[in-house]
């Protein structure tokens, strides 16, 4: 297939472009900083060398902003960054080849959109021989002789501000939703322990005092999953303090089979993780459901009635600080934490009125749902900017210079 060059374009190979720089200096007796590329194109990091003895070789290397940097065992894994002038003063060793842009040909902050590019990633893993992890090292001869479509340098750097505005933008509004998920955090420590809002007295249950718990499916393979019923996955009850009944998925229940069904009310939490951090996790089913059923590694606690405890504040209640503290202490493991749901009915809550309940729960679910509403606006953005970057990258869509 005939490969159809843009106007103006040219194809270059990577070393029509980048020069091999490397800026030698002996190791530091003393602390110093190290320089690291995290793979899947996500940039670099910095670690702190408290022992320079430790390092085994005594000659290390320096590196400058808009220098490209390669991580030699992971390029296959997308490993390639451009250095910040944050990193100007780290150190890398011989597995980090540097390379300078020639700004006549190739501007670094055009190449910078180029790095993620599944085409990009690709080459590197086919010129990156062997088996998988440490075993697959980059043929640096092969890595100059790379092939690129490159636009005019003028034209290059109108690409850079265009996706620099988009990434500015994306960045304001990932900033603003983590404050304000920062502030839901500090209001909910004070509204749940009856510091704000709360007028009444609180008074103490434990769990069991006003709710039982009941199980998940059971009995299913792998077959039964992706037809029949709905049921809340995992997934759904780790992501989210409120069901998402649009991501709801299927599982086939025969005729006569008994299983547990879920209804409004209704709290779940996840009996199962990898860290101890993440056991325990619930959510609430606040929507009127038909025939709905639970997945196997959760389970669902019932409400006696809502006279104590209303669904809308047990939403926020068991992802409180203090709930998951109480949570945290109960989860048991090594390599997989695990949680006892009879264990979880002993743990003590403090609840305010029915009336006070009502109105910190509408304070928190009205904060929640601005951050969903604006997170899923980010979603957008980044969809957007991915799309446009790709016609962008490939001259589908060209810039006025």
């Amino acid at each position: 297939m005939v490969r159809t060059i843009p106007r103006d374009w040219q194809e270059l190979e990577i070393k029509d472009f980048l020069k091999f720089t490397p800026r030698e200096v002996d190791k530091p007796k003393v602390k110093y900083r190290s320089l690291g590329i995290r793979s899947h194109c996500k940039g670099t990091f910095i670690r702190e060398v408290e022992n320079p003895d430790k390092v085994m070789m005594e000659t290390l290397f320096a590196v400058k902003k808009d220098d490209l940097i390669v991580n030699i065992t992971f390029a296959w894994e997308g490993a390639v960054a451009l250095v910040n002038k944050s990193d100007e003063d780290a150190l890398v060793s011989h597995r980090f080849p540097t390379y300078v842009f020639d700004r006549n040909v190739v501007i670094p902050e055009f190449f910078r959109y180029l790095i993620p590019s599944k085409r990009f990633v690709y080459n590197l893993g086919i010129i990156s021989p062997g088996g998988a992890g440490r075993n697959r090292v980059l043929d640096r001869k092969d890595f100059l002789h790379l092939q690129l479509l490159m636009p005019p340098v003028a034209e290059q750097k109108k690409i850079a501000e265009v996706l620099l505005t988009w990434d500015r933008a994306i960045e304001t509004l990932s900033g603003i939703i983590e404050a304000k998920i920062e502030l839901k955090k500090g209001l909910m420590q004070k509204l749940l322990t009856g510091k704000l809002l709360v007028k009444g007295k609180m008074q103490e249950y434990t769990l069991g005092d006003i709710g039982k718990p009941y199980a998940g499916l059971s009995g299913k393979e792998k077959d039964d999953f992706g037809h029949g019923k709905p049921y809340i996955s995992y997934k759904n009850i780790f992501a989210n303090t409120k069901v998402d009944i649009d991501s709801l998925e299927l599982v086939r229940i025969n005729d006569g089979e008994k299983q547990n069904t879920a209804k409004r009310g209704d709290v779940f939490f996840t009996v199962s993780s990898e860290t101890p951090e993440e056991v325990g996790m619930s959510s609430v089913l606040l929507d009127e459901v038909g025939e709905v059923y639970l997945n196997s590694f959760c389970f669902g606690y019932r409400l006696n009635d809502f006279s104590k405890l209303l669904p809308d504040y047990a939403r926020f209640l068991f992802r409180g600080y203090d709930f998951r503290r109480e949570i945290y202490r109960l989860a048991q493991g090594f390599t997989r934490y695990n949680l006892s749901k009879n264990e979880v009915m002993k743990v003590k809550i403090k609840l305010p009125s029915i009336k006070d309940q009502v109105r910190v729960a509408s304070l928190l679910s009205a904060i929640e749902a601005e951050i969903t509403f604006l997170t899923k606006k980010l979603v957008f953005w980044n969809r957007e900017k991915k799309g446009l970057m790709q016609k962008l990258l490939t001259g589908k869509i060209r810039v006025k210079v």
